[in-house]
């Protein structure tokens, strides 16, 4: 009967308010109930048949974002779980908001095959919290030395999220998402100038600044280097990181074959993993080809404790070891 596509619209309603144990084979699979039954049942409260809703083979937005803002935790992991579910970003932005810390919810929410660029940059931010507290509760690192192992991190892993062949509008809702949350810092900018993503570091320093990502491109570009200058100075970028910044727009630009992506495998779903390497030779034509470090040479510096002041930090943030110490003995 809960299968039959015959069964009467009322009766299968009235099934579906009865007890739980009565309601949720057809809650589960009758195709009669349409969405707005389901919703108005979901908004009923009723754990058992909220569950039962969340296990349906496809779920709409409609009712996906109906058992996430009306459901428990264990309703919420299976809505985000179930592959068939139609999730649209603030029904994910609510998911997240409701369980932040919950590592259930997080999880199949990593595992789906598609992800908007906003809500894995929050992911990300949230992992990176809660491994920052493993670390030192764990591990009895230092708190400063685990936040700043987890920003590292953190940066590298939120720049993968685009590439050299993300859509502008993709780039542009990542910076905003990064700014919503008091993530958009000089710090991601220069890391992304070092790596080669001029496009990311346009669009940041074009949000932080508030003029137009066109603007902000011609003046990144501007040979005469004032222009990168005044934008990062209205951007609010501090005066040494506007050093390291131009250096490395300008090494950037004379060698735009080659970027680090330091994709993390967790958000990458079917694409391409071999970039995860932080140590991958650089590869390509352009200035420079084959002055780089040796993976055996580049696996020695990191092993090392990072320099202190300018130049350890500017070593740490350039996944091209070569540009690092280019980088620090031109602002030094």
């Amino acid at each position: 009967m809960r299968r039959s596509q015959n069964l009467p619209h009322d009766v299968a309603l009235t099934l579906a308010r009865d007890i739980a144990s009565v309601a949720t084979p057809v809650l589960s699979e009758s195709s009669v109930l349409t969405d707005a039954d389901l919703v108005s049942l979901i908004a009923a409260e009723d754990e058992a048949k909220q569950l039962a809703v969340a296990g349906r083979a496809t779920l709409s937005e409609a009712v996906a974002d109906a058992l996430v803002a009306h459901g428990s935790e264990d309703v919420v992991v299976a809505v985000v779980s179930n592959p068939g579910a139609a999730l649209a970003e603030p029904t994910l932005d609510l998911a997240l908001d409701r369980f932040p810390n919950s590592e259930r919810v997080h999880s199949p929410m990593i595992a789906r095959d598609t992800l908007p660029v906003t809500i894995a940059e929050r992911l990300v931010a949230m992992v990176s919290e809660r491994l920052q507290g493993e670390l030192v509760r764990r591990h009895a690192l230092p708190a400063d030395l685990a936040t700043d192992l987890i920003l590292d991190g953190r940066e590298r892993a939120t720049l993968a999220l685009v590439d050299d062949n993300s859509p502008p509008e993709r780039v542009e809702d990542l910076v905003r998402s990064l700014a919503r949350g008091g993530r958009l810092t000089s710090s991601i900018i220069v890391r992304a100038a070092c790596v080669g993503d001029l496009a990311f570091v346009e669009t940041a320093l074009a949000v932080m600044a508030d003029v137009p990502v066109e603007n902000a491109g011609r003046l990144v570009h501007d040979v005469g280097r004032r222009g990168l200058e005044a934008l990062a100075d209205k951007a609010g970028v501090g005066a040494r990181d506007r050093i390291v910044l131009r250096i490395a727009v300008d090494t950037s630009r004379r060698d735009r074959t080659w970027r680090w992506p330091g994709r993390p495998p967790a958000l990458l779903g079917n694409r391409d993993r071999a970039g995860a390497d932080p140590l991958r030779r650089r590869r390509g034509r352009g200035p420079g080809r084959g002055r780089g470090l040796s993976d055996p040479q580049a696996r020695e510096l990191c092993r090392r404790p990072p320099g202190g002041g300018l130049g350890g930090a500017v070593k740490r943030l350039c996944g091209d070891f070569r540009t690092g110490l280019q980088i620090t003995d031109e602002v030094r």
